[in-house]
């Protein structure tokens, strides 16, 4: 199950213009109580009053209830790049970084003639 959503659209070389859905949706799944003590650890520092343990739970029911049938929605158009967000902050960018090289490969410009 996905616990955790982030839902980016990258619209980039390759993908129609205006096109009728995005051409990738990254979702970085975490594990409930890895999302749960960072939450915590953030509100001890940040100051947010929002960051207690009872807007957690909600924030986590909200997102099962409203946000999950999203991500199935996704998976079944086989846009949905899921990314283990529980590792560290280069191995998550290693991975989205894969992600994108793979589906928006850089194509060599062509190179002009001036005379």
């Amino acid at each position: 199950m996905y616990e955790e959503l982030m839902p980016v659209q990258l619209l980039g070389e390759g993908a129609p213009p205006q096109a009728a859905g995005p051409a990738m949706v990254l979702s970085f799944e975490v594990e409930l109580e890895t999302l749960r003590e960072r939450l915590l650890a953030r509100g001890e520092t940040s100051g947010r009053d929002d960051d207690n343990a009872q807007i957690i739970e909600k924030r986590f029911r909200t997102f099962t209830k409203t946000t999950y049938p999203v991500i199935q929605h996704y998976q079944r158009q086989g846009t949905l790049h899921p990314i283990d967000g529980g590792r560290s902050v280069d191995q998550v960018y290693a991975s989205v970084r894969a992600v994108i090289d793979q589906s928006f490969p850089l194509r060599p410009k062509p190179h002009s003639l001036t005379l």
